[in-house]
This record gives C-alpha cells, structure tokens and sequence, in this order.
C-alpha cells in the first residue's frame, strides 16, 4: 500500500469496515443471548447479575455447571 493510500483510505473500504464491525457486533450480541437462553429485551447486565447466585447455589449444592456454548466432547470433561 501506498503512503497516500494510508493517509487517504479508500472511502468505499472505510464503509466496508464500518459495515463489517456492525455485523460482528450484532452476530454477537444474537449469539451471546442464545447461548444463555436470554430474551431479546432483557438487560445483559441484570440477566447475568441474577444468573450469578443461582449458579453458585447449584456449585454450592456440588451440581455441575455447563458453561454456554457447545458441551465440551466426553472425552475431554475430565482434564477440567
């Protein structure tokens, strides 16, 4: 790339930017509430500030706890 490319950035690459980071930050946020089951108008902050005590009641009660996302393979709960 070119010193005036850099100083000068291709407006339509700057707009392609901008576009992608909305993207990935609404891909997100979609993921993030589907993992924890949480509604689409639920705080994130309150949502997780509830989920806190009742997964420390369960650890507390020797319970497991599954973390969101995908299960870990059978293979690979026991090194945790």
């Amino acid at each position: 790339m070119s010193k005036p490319q850099i100083l000068f950035p291709d407006p339509m690459m700057v707009r392609m930017r901008r576009v992608a980071e909305r993207v990935d930050l609404a891909v997100n946020e979609v993921v993030r509430r589907a993992a924890y089951a949480m509604s689409r108008d639920a705080d994130i902050l309150a949502f997780l500030l509830q989920l806190n005590p009742t997964c420390a009641a369960k650890e507390a009660a020797g319970e497991s706890i599954t973390p969101p996302g995908l299960p870990l393979p059978v293979d690979e709960r026991g090194s945790l």
